[in-house]
């Protein structure tokens, strides 16, 4: 399957768990669309941001940054769904730990290199992005046990897991 594809599959996704226009008052990242908050890009005009305009900055700022055209399938759009949700660094970071869980020796340094890279497609994949997951939802616990505020969306980041987890299997 093409890069191209996989990343058409996690843009799929990623809209259907994102929904459109929100300004919910508890939500960290501000006014969002599409999933681009307010918050990381300022300058942008959010309310008026087009699909298409989103798609390229998913493109550009997630699926390229933490290499997400680089790996199968399922683990892409794991890795990309979870740098979308919790930021890249997390991502990158949770690549690394997993991989590390699984044998690896890797510096958890947030930054998706070759030494990362090689050591990730030496090992079975649906075992990388299963640690991701557990990551992932222990991120959620720890933020809601931070900002007590965030418990509102617990439910709906768990059922989104579960979802990514399950969609990721088709591939």
């Amino acid at each position: 399957m093409s890069s191209q594809k996989v990343f058409d599959a996690a843009m799929i996704f990623l809209f259907d768990s994102e929904g459109g226009l929100s300004d919910d008052l508890y939500d960290m990242g501000g006014l969002t669309k599409y999933g681009i908050t307010q918050k990381k890009y300022p300058d942008l005009d959010i309310a008026n941001l087009t699909r298409s305009d989103a798609e390229k900055i998913y493109y550009r700022d997630y699926w390229l940054k933490i290499k997400c055209n680089v790996f199968a399938a399922p683990l892409a759009i794991v890795l990309f769904d979870s740098g979308v949700n919790c930021g890249t660094g997390s991502a990158a970071k949770w690549l690394q730990k997993s991989c590390n869980r699984l044998g690896a020796n890797l510096k958890i340094d947030g930054s998706i290199g070759p030494k990362t890279i090689n050591a990730c497609l030496a090992l079975p994949h649906r075992k990388v992005l299963d640690h991701i997951i557990a990551y992932r939802l222990d991120r959620y616990f720890n933020l809601t046990k931070r900002h007590p505020t965030q418990m509102r969306f617990i439910r709906g980041w768990m059922r989104r897991a579960a979802n990514l987890l399950r969609y990721s299997t088709k591939f």
